[in-house]
């Protein structure tokens, strides 16, 4: 007799392993360069198996998507907001969002297809409108203490603060050759990354700050 409990565990390591190999191969090749063949070779799998768990490359990508945005957001999530000071608290989360980035290599080109691939029409589905709720529902509370004590001004929209947010840091390794250019360093560089880093940060927090002059 078949045991459905390891059935149902070969099947998850089987698709776990078709995104890693995935993930590798649009970080390498983008969507549009990235082979079927090599996704399946890389996961150990036959071409039919890959194609009997993904009907499609979008619809693989999409799990890529997917799978990218339960890690980042979980780690986004999980952060501890309630033991320091609202400004040092919302510091350590866009810092922590920063690093993800740049603790992660495949994160950056991931994300570059993702625009595009959004961008598409009939784009599969995927989880982040669903999730990022609960990425305000844990932001917002922190802004209205702020508010509370009068270190942050009035009337912060935390969808706005979180949207802002996030494209400043996203674009700094999404353009990255372009702020580059700008700045006149590496901006890809270990010290580079860290000067744009507490940049962008100051950059969000000042914008929130009812005295953004004691910004650092």
């Amino acid at each position: 007799m078949v045991d459905k409990n390891a059935q149902m565990t070969g099947k998850a390591a089987t698709i776990n392993r078709i995104i890693r190999a995935a993930r590798h191969e649009f970080s390498e090749s983008g969507v549009a360069g990235a082979r079927m063949d090599n996704i399946a070779a890389g996961a150990g799998v036959s071409k039919q198996l890959l194609y009997h768990y993904f009907t499609s490359k979008k619809s693989l990508f999409a799990a890529v998507l997917n799978e990218r945005t339960d890690r980042v957001l979980s780690g986004l999530l999980g952060i501890d907001l309630d033991t320091n000071t609202p400004e040092t608290a919302l510091r350590n989360f866009l810092k922590l969002m920063f690093d993800q980035y740049r603790n992660d290599p495949d994160l950056t080109n991931i994300a570059q297809e993702a625009i595009a691939f959004h961008n598409e029409p009939q784009t599969e589905e995927t989880k982040f409108p669903d999730m990022a709720p609960a990425l305000v529902a844990k932001i917002d509370p922190v802004l209205k203490n702020g508010i509370k004590i009068d270190v942050f001004r009035e009337n912060i929209d935390t969808r706005y603060f979180l949207a802002m947010a996030s494209l400043i840091i996203s674009g700094g390794f999404t353009n990255s050759y372009m702020l580059s250019s700008i700045l006149g360093f590496d901006t890809n560089s270990e010290d580079g990354l860290l000067l744009w880093r507490d940049y962008s940060v100051n950059f969000v927090i000042a914008a929130i700050l009812k005295d953004p002059e004691r910004n650092p």
